[in-house]
C-alpha cells in the first residue's frame, strides 16, 4: 500500500476525551507560494488561517450522547475521484500513485453515497458492488428540443421527462444499488437565470410568453411578469420577487411528488433536495422541509475567503433551523473557496457545519478554477493537494461516529431570513440584503457568542402569533414585505417583543410595489430620507473611542413620536432609535450596520458584543467553540535526504514545489530501447531534464486536447513513459556524476515491475549489490509505487537497476524514477 493511503485510520475507543488541540498557525513553507512561485527548497513562514478563528477550541465537552443519525451511514461524494481513465492518464504523466481498487475501496470504507447520472453508474462497477457503494442518481435535467437547445427545466415537458426518468431508475435492473435519490444540481438558479435570459431573447421558446402570464398572475400581482435578462438588463426588483416566488413554489411542487413517488415505491430511499449553487437565495426552507429527507446547497466565498467570514455556519444554521432536517453542505474545499484551502482552514469549514445545526458533508473535489482550461487543470485534490485529500478523507471517518453535538435549547431570540426581500436583486447583481443577512448572523453568533434561530415569512404567515415564541427578532433585510407579515411583526411588538431592524428602508412597499411605509412609521415612529454617506455614528451617550466607521448607504431619520436615540451620526442626526409601542420596543439602524466589511472592525465587533445583550439576548454559549480536533489533520511523512534526479515534486494546496532536489547533471541509459523511441532524445547518455523516467517537472503541465473537462492529453503517454512489451531482460543505468551514499530509489510503474537488481558503482566497471527485489503485478492501467532502500556504503556515482525477463504479455511500463542519497551528502568525492 503507498503511503499515500495509509492516512485514514478507523477510530479508537476514548478518542474523543484524548483529542488536543494545538496552535491556529503553522509554521509551513509558504514564502514563495505567496509569491506565487514554486519553491525548490523549503522556506520557513507563518501561515494565518484564512478562515473564522476559534480562539478557545472545545471539543468533547459539547457532544452528547445522542449517537450520529444519518451521517453514520457515510456522505454524498461526487464520483471525480473515481474517474478511473483521467486519474490513470494523469497519474501515469505525473508520477503518482492511482490504484482504482484502493479508490473503490476507501470509498467504500468512508461508506461515500456515490452522486450519479443513473443506479449503476460508476467506471468500475465490480469494483463498486465489490467494495458495497450505493449511488444516489441525479434526477433528470430538462428534455432538449430537436436543435439541441434545452427546454426550461419548468416546461411541462421538462417536468413529465424528469418524473419519467425517476421511474426508470426506481425500475431500473441495479436499482438495489441505489441508497437515494439527488433532486437536481443548481435548478433553482437555472430556472430563474434561464427564464430571464429566454424572456429577453426568445428565440424558438415562445413558451416563455406563457411562462411570463403565469409569474404575473400567481405572484405579479397582475403587474409584474418575469425580468427581460439577468444582472441591470431589467433591475425591476419586483419583477425579480415574483420570478423567485414563482420558481421556489414549482419547484416545491416538483420536489413533493418526486418524494411521493419514492416514498410510495421504495420507502427506505432518501430523497435529497435540489443543491443552489451559492449564495443567499429565496428558497423558502420551511415550506420545502417535509420533501425531503436530507437538505444540501453548495457554498463558496465569492471574491475569496477571509478571516472574518463565516459562511459554512450561515448556511448550516439557515438551513438546519428552517428544515429542522439533516443538512450536508457542499463546503467547497478547492478553488471556490481560498482558492487553495489548506488543512487547517478545512477542518474549520466542517467544524462550522457542526457547531450551527448541519450533521454531514457533501463531497466536490476537482480542480474548479483550471478544468476548462487546456493546461493547468490539475484534475482532483487528490492529486494536487495529498494534505489536503487526506484531511477530508480522515474527517469523513471521524464524524461517522462522532456523537451529535449538544446545541443549546434557548429559543427565544430569532433572526428573519426574509426571502421576500432577499429575491429583489437582479441575478448576478451583487447580494445586499444576503450579505446583511449574513453579517447579523455572524455578529450575534460567532462574535457576540448569543443564540439564535433562524425563521422565514412562511412560517410566521402560518403561526397565529410570534410574541408566544420569540421575545427579541432581528430584522436584517425588510425593505420588501407582504403586509400580512408586516402587520404580524408590528402585533409582536406591541404584545411586548423587542423588533431589531438595521434595514432603515424597511416596510417601504409590499411585493408589488404599493407604499406601505406608514407601516414604518407606526412601528418604528420615523419617517425616512436618503442622505449623504456618513463617516461615523456615535453610540449614546457619546464617548469619543466609541466613534464607529459607516460603509453603507445612509438615511435620515425625522422623529414622528417619541424615540430614544441609542446612536448618532457624526452631524448629530439619529442613527439607532428605540421606539416605544404597546408593551415592547422597535429598534431601527439608519444605515445597514450589519454590514460584512464591518465584521473585521474591532470597535463593531466589540459594540455588537455589547449591543446584543444589552437588547435582551444572552451570550457566552460555548457552542462557538466548538472545533474538530486538530489531531485530523495530515501531515506527510518526513523524507529524508536528497533526489539527485531532481524530479521531486511536492503537491502542496495546488501549487507544485521542488523541494529537496539537486541538480546532479546526470543521465541515463538503457540496455535496449523502450517500445516506442523518442526522437527527441539521445540514443544514450539521456540527461535527467529530458528522459521519460525523470519528466515530472515538464509532465505536470502536460496539455489537454481542448478546453474542457475530463478531455485527454494532447500528447500519448509513450512520450512521457518507457514500456517493454517484449519480455527479455532490461537495464537501465544511472550516471550521478560524483560519488553519493544512496539511500532508495522510488520506481513509479504500471502493469508489471519485474523483479529487479540493483547494483552500484563508483568508476562504471566494477560493481557492488545495493538491494534486490521480487515481481509486482497491477490492474491493468494503475498506476503504483514502489521504495526500495539501498545500501549505502560504498558510495556509488552509477546505479544500475538489472530487470529480469518476464512472462510473455507482461508489460514492464516505468513512469517515473527517483534516485536518493543522504541529505549531508551534497559534496564531490
Amino acid at each position: 500500500m503507498s503511503k499515500w493511503l495509509v492516512a485514514t485510520t478507523s477510530g479508537v475507543p476514548g478518542l474523543w476525551q484524548a483529542m488536543k488541540f494545538r496552535s491556529v498557525f503553522r509554521i509551513l513553507t509558504v514564502v514563495a507560494a505567496v509569491a506565487g512561485l514554486p519553491a525548490s527548497q523549503p522556506v520557513t513562514g507563518v501561515e494565518p488561517l484564512r478562515s473564522w478563528v476559534v480562539d478557545q477550541p472545545q471539543f468533547a465537552a459539547l457532544l452528547s450522547d445522542k449517537p450520529p443519525g444519518l451521517r453514520r451511514q457515510g456522505a454524498l461524494i461526487w464520483q471525480h475521484l473515481l474517474d478511473v481513465p483521467v486519474g490513470r492518464a494523469t497519474a501515469v504523466r505525473w508520477g503518482v500513485r492511482y490504484v482504482s481498487d484502493e479508490m473503490y475501496r476507501i470509498h467504500g470504507e468512508l461508506q461515500f453515497k456515490l452522486i450519479a447520472s443513473g443506479p449503476a453508474r460508476t467506471d468500475d462497477l465490480a469494483l463498486a458492488k465489490k467494495y458495497d457503494l450505493r449511488t444516489v442518481p441525479e434526477c433528470p435535467r430538462q428534455l432538449r428540443l430537436a436543435s439541441g437547445e434545452a427546454l426550461h427545466l419548468l416546461h411541462p415537458d421538462s417536468l413529465q421527462h424528469y418524473f419519467a426518468g425517476v421511474e426508470d431508475f426506481l425500475r431500473h435492473p441495479e436499482a438495489g444499488l441505489m441508497w437515494g435519490l439527488f433532486a437536481g444540481d443548481e435548478d433553482d438558479d437555472v430556472a430563474v437565470y434561464r427564464a430571464a435570459m429566454l424572456k429577453r431573447q426568445p428565440g424558438e421558446h415562445d413558451y416563455i410568453h406563457d411562462l411570463d402570464r403565469q409569474v404575473r398572475e400567481e405572484f405579479g400581482g397582475g403587474k409584474w411578469g418575469i425580468p427581460a435578462g439577468i444582472k441591470n438588463h431589467d433591475p425591476n426588483p419586483y419583477k425579480w420577487i415574483a420570478l423567485y416566488r414563482y420558481v421556489a413554489a414549482r419547484l416545491r411542487e416538483r420536489q413533493r411528488k418526486l418524494y411521493q413517488i419514492v416514498k410510495r415505491q421504495t420507502p427506505q430511499l432518501v430523497v435529497t433536495s435540489f443543491d443552489s449553487p451559492g449564495g443567499v437565495y429565496p428558497t423558502e426552507w420551511s415550506q420545502l422541509a417535509p420533501f425531503a429527507d436530507l437538505f444540501t446547497l453548495q457554498m463558496g466565498y465569492p471574491g475569496g475567503a477571509s478571516r472574518w467570514r463565516a459562511t459554512a455556519g450561515f448556511h448550516s444554521k439557515v438551513v438546519s433551523d428552517l428544515t429542522g432536517k439533516d443538512f450536508w453542505p457542499c463546503t467547497h474545499f478547492e478553488h471556490y473557496d481560498y482558492p487553495d484551502s489548506k488543512p487547517a482552514e478545512v477542518l474549520e469549514e466542517v467544524s462550522q457545519i457542526f457547531r450551527n445545526g448541519g450533521t454531514g458533508l457533501h463531497l466536490y473535489l476537482p480542480d474548479t478554477l483550471n478544468l476548462s482550461k487546456v493546461k493547468g487543470d490539475l484534475r482532483t485534490t487528490y492529486f494536487s493537494s495529498p494534505r489536503r485529500y487526506h484531511t477530508v478523507m480522515n474527517i469523513a471517518r471521524f464524524i461517522r461516529t462522532m456523537p451529535e453535538l449538544k446545541l443549546p435549547d434557548y429559543q427565544k431570540t430569532a433572526i428573519l431570513y426574509n426571502d421576500d426581500t432577499i429575491a429583489s436583486r437582479p441575478h448576478d447583481n451583487p447580494d445586499l440584503y444576503g450579505q446583511v443577512t449574513q453579517a447579523c448572523y455572524t455578529f450575534l453568533g460567532p462574535v457576540a457568542t448569543s443564540w439564535f434561530r433562524f425563521i422565514d415569512s412562511g412560517q410566521i404567515a402560518k403561526w397565529p402569533t410570534l410574541r408566544d415564541r420569540f421575545d427579541i427578532i432581528y430584522l436584517p433585510a425588510a425593505r420588501y414585505m407582504r403586509p400580512e407579515i408586516t402587520a404580524k411583526l408590528h402585533q409582536f411588538v406591541k404584545a411586548g417583543g423587542s423588533l431589531i431592524c438595521s434595514d432603515p428602508e424597511a416596510f417601504q412597499t409590499d411585493l408589488w410595489g404599493n407604499d406601505t411605509s406608514h407601516w414604518r412609521t407606526a412601528t418604528f415612529g420615523v419617517t425616512v430620507k436618503p442622505t449623504s454617506r456618513p463617516v461615523h455614528i456615535r453610540p449614546s451617550p457619546r464617548n469619543p473611542a466609541d466613534r464607529l466607521p459607516v460603509h453603507g448607504p445612509a438615511f435620515r431619520f425625522t422623529p414622528q413620536k417619541a424615540v430614544e436615540v441609542l446612536a448618532t451620526f457624526d452631524d448629530g442626526t439619529p442613527a439607532i432609535t428605540s421606539h416605544t409601542l404597546g408593551m415592547g420596543r422597535a429598534v431601527l439602524f439608519a444605515s445597514h450596520l450589519f454590514w460584512p466589511t464591518h465584521v473585521a472592525n474591532l470597535s463593531w465587533r466589540r459594540f455588537f458584543q455589547r449591543f446584543v445583550t444589552r437588547m435582551g439576548t444572552p451570550a457566552g454559549f460555548d457552542i462557538w467553540n466548538f472545533k474538530l480536533p486538530e489531531t485530523l489533520i495530515w501531515h506527510a511523512p518526513p523524507q529524508h535526504g536528497i533526489c539527485l534526479t531532481n524530479n521531486r515534486v511536492v503537491w502542496r494546496d495546488d501549487r507544485p514545489w521542488f523541494e529537496q532536489n539537486h541538480d546532479s547533471g546526470g543521465s541515463y541509459h538503457y540496455s535496449r530501447p523502450p517500445d516506442t523511441p523518442r526522437n527527441d532524445l539521445p540514443n544514450d547518455a539521456i540527461p535527467f531534464a529530458q528522459g521519460r523516467l525523470t519528466d515530472r517537472r515538464r509532465a505536470i503541465h502536460a496539455e489537454k486536447k481542448a478546453a474542457r473537462s475530463y478531455e485527454d492529453y494532447r500528447l500519448p503517454e509513450t512520450h512521457w513513459i518507457a514500456s517493454w512489451s517484449e519480455p527479455q531482460p532490461v537495464t537501465i543505468t544511472f550516471d550521478l556524476q560524483q560519488r553519493h551514499a544512496l539511500t532508495e530509489v522510488k520506481i513509479w510503474y504500471r502493469d508489471c515491475l519485474a523483479a529487479l537488481v540493483c547494483e552500484g558503482s563508483p568508476d562504471g566497471q566494477t560493481w557492488h549489490p545495493l538491494a534486490e527485489a521480487n515481481t509486482q503485478h497491477g490492474a491493468p492501467g494503475d498506476v503504483y509505487d514502489q521504495t526500495i532502500p539501498l545500501n549505502p556504503d560504498p558510495r556509488s556515482r552509477y546505479l544500475r537497476i538489472r530487470f529480469a525477463g518476464r512472462k510473455a504479455g507482461e508489460i514492464l511500463t516505468l513512469a517515473e524514477v527517483e534516485i536518493w542519497s543522504a541529505e549531508s551528502d551534497r559534496q564531490p568525492d
